[in-house]
């Protein structure tokens, strides 16, 4: 692992820590904006609303981002600069809710943001992609999640300290600075791998492809027997990998958005020490947040030795187990069990999907592949909330359940054509 590390490209931590740092004003959005709509100058009502715009209008700029990128794929000075707006435009987003002009203003804002991410979010995965092998692509992919996640849970954690110490405002400036100040650094990043610089007695066409050469260069290892990957079919699976990654991303939203209202209802009025049902939820919604953190390139680490199928099925299953458990056993020590298993096994699966997906890019035209890949992606976590609550008010967990095992049994199904493409 660590030999791994020293020669993953220094772009590749560089652009990753951009994105990460990107999601700080988002993810302080979405814990202050429910907890006091007032300050922003919005309506109750509005909240979700805003909360899921950014994800609904990805549908649609996802593919612009796409064949953006695509545009600029052998370009790197290109790359850059767009690298370098979006993570500025990032910045003023953050600073700009801060003013308080209402409700439109906000949906502006929040529309803007999901333009932006569609494009902060390519740029991470295809530097992941272009910096990976098949035989490293979990780990690398699991660093990539990690730093994620640590901007997002980073920017709960400590943009709520800035905003209990000093105020809301001044925790959005704070971000907004930090992800502007980040910025500026993809205008000129280091063209070389932090253990092998880059040859200056080699001769080439280009300065811009040799450039390219070191900042994509892909972190091998010698090839494990057995694993396939048919180029040719990457186009024909497109649609299967789609299903795929719907089924798992709805219901991964649809349990995870449940948490504190199943929690309230099993474990009201009941206290573990002296944790009472919000403290509860608030652990169990804190696990989820960074849970990706260690376990992302752990699991990237099995997939890698030992394939992919086997790990997909048990993430699967798992899921399956605890969401059955769910409904048939409620007391509060087998909802909290039952729940973390639960939590840790769905957000394992949304991010085995990007791995999934990385595994089937074509080389050519791989910034259309990915960011058609992520707009079944948004799909599944945009319609998941929606589903599981709407269901939940029917029958409760039962219904939950059953949609479970539709979802859950169809990727599971979709996994029998995947299985030949897979390392």
């Amino acid at each position: 692992m660590k030999k791994l590390i020293e020669n993953i490209s220094v772009r590749f931590w560089l652009v990753s820590a951009i994105v990460a740092m990107s999601t700080l004003g988002d993810a302080l959005l979405y814990a202050l904006l429910p907890a006091d709509p007032g300050s922003f100058g919005v309506k109750v009502w509005q909240v979700g609303i805003l909360l899921g715009a950014n994800r609904f209008v990805r549908l649609v700029t996802n593919e612009i981002a796409g064949r953006l990128s695509k545009r600029h794929e052998n370009k790197i000075d290109r790359q850059n600069k767009k690298l370098f707006i979006v993570s500025i435009a990032g910045g003023l987003i953050t600073a700009g809710y801060v003013v308080q002009w209402g409700f439109l203003w906000l949906l502006f804002l929040r529309l803007s943001w999901g333009a932006c991410w569609s494009l902060l979010r390519l740029e991470g995965y295809i530097s992941a992609l272009s910096t990976s092998s098949p035989n490293t692509r979990g780990r690398i992919f699991g660093f990539y999640q990690s730093l994620i996640r640590l901007g997002q849970g980073g920017g709960v954690f400590l943009g709520g300290i800035v905003a209990d110490i000093w105020n809301i405002p001044t925790a959005f400036i704070v971000f907004s600075l930090l992800t502007i100040s980040i910025g500026f650094f993809s205008l000129s990043p280091p063209a070389y791998h932090f253990s092998s610089p880059p040859d200056n007695t080699d001769n080439t066409d280009s300065e811009d492809k040799d450039s390219m050469k070191f900042l994509t260069s892909r972190v091998c290892e010698e090839p494990t027997p057995g694993r396939v990957r048919r180029h040719d079919s990457t186009k024909s699976f497109l649609l299967v990998l789609g299903i795929f990654t719907f089924a798992l991303a709805c219901t991964e939203q649809m349990a995870a958005n449940l948490t504190g209202r199943l929690v309230s209802l099993r474990i009201s009025g009941f206290h573990i020490g002296a944790m009472g049902a919000a403290s509860i939820t608030g652990f169990l919604l804190s696990f989820r947040a960074f849970v990706i953190v260690p376990l992302g390139p752990l699991v990237g680490a099995v997939m890698d030795k030992y394939g992919r199928m086997g790990v997909i099925r048990t993430v699967i299953l798992s899921q399956l187990a605890a969401i059955t458990g769910l409904t048939m056993f409620q007391s509060w020590y087998s909802t909290v069990v039952l729940m973390i298993i639960q939590l840790a096994t769905g957000i394992t699966g949304r991010y085995i999907v990007n791995v999934v997906a990385a595994d089937l890019a074509p080389d050519k035209n791989a910034s259309l592949h990915v960011s058609r890949f992520t707009t079944f992606l948004d799909l599944g976590t945009a319609t998941g909330p929606i589903i599981g609550f709407a269901a939940f008010a029917s029958y409760e967990m039962t219904s939950i359940a059953v949609l479970a095992w539709i979802f859950l049994l169809t990727a599971m199904g979709m996994t029998v054509y995947l299985r030949n493409t897979l390392p």
